[in-house]
């Protein structure tokens, strides 16, 4: 399949309702993972550029939005170069394991012309997701609407459908396309779990996004501009 299927398809395991559409925000999140180093203005006029040639910006229609990205090249000027960000306790030892193990890996999967791109492409994911933009976007926006019941806590049951979108994300764009089993989607919040209580305070919960982004991320690598 031609690249934007393969990303259209991957959007479509986002979309578990079978719509069509995928909220603004959600989409500037894949947004993000597809373009490491896009920054919020380029993802703004995006937008503006989209609405201005008559697509839905707000609920959006992502396989039209898609390749209409993919026909002007709109991402093409937002990918960048980001700085190494330093080691540290931030996140928990998982994310950063999976970060590294990811990182090794797809330098290894590069010819040696390729691999200094490589390396910037996981120091941009990983600069934006110690950032405390990205934190605290977590914390106040997608923690407070997955905490339904309001008592400061993510179960399980809350969290279950946002981590099998993101490893079905990940499968998609590898090429796996296996839906995320039961079992891999219990194995991934009870591993940020570290008092087995069903229950993720705010900073595990950000580190469970961190591990899944980590995952999208080495999966997206193969569509980013930032390798070509």
């Amino acid at each position: 399949l031609p690249k934007v299927d393969e990303v259209v398809e991957a959007f479509r395991s986002w979309d578990v309702d079978g719509t069509g559409t995928i909220g603004k925000a959600e989409l500037t999140e894949l947004i993000r993972t597809l373009a490491p180093g896009i920054l919020d203005e380029e993802i703004g006029r995006l937008f503006e550029a989209a609405a201005e040639d008559g697509l839905r910006v707000d609920d959006v229609r992502y396989e039209e939005l898609l390749r209409w990205i993919w026909a002007t090249d709109a991402l093409g000027a937002g990918t960048g170069e980001g700085d190494s960000a330093p080691a540290g306790r931030d996140g928990g030892p998982l994310w950063d394991a999976t970060y590294a193990a990811a990182l090794q890996d797809s330098v290894a999967r590069h010819p040696p012309e390729k691999r200094e791109k490589v390396v910037e492409y996981f120091d941009t994911v990983s600069s934006r997701m110690r950032s405390d933009d990205y934190s605290e976007r977590i914390k106040n926006t997608m923690f407070k609407k997955l905490d339904t019941d309001r008592d400061g806590k993510i179960s399980f049951p809350e969290a279950a459908g946002f981590i099998g979108k993101a490893l079905r994300c990940a499968a998609d764009l590898s090429g796996a396309g296996a839906r995320p089993a039961a079992s891999e989607v219990r194995a991934a919040f009870d591993a940020h779990d570290p008092r087995a209580g069903g229950m993720l305070d705010e900073d595990e919960f950000l580190a469970l996004v961190r591990y899944l982004q980590v995952l999208v991320a080495k999966a997206a690598l193969p569509f980013s501009r930032v390798i070509d």
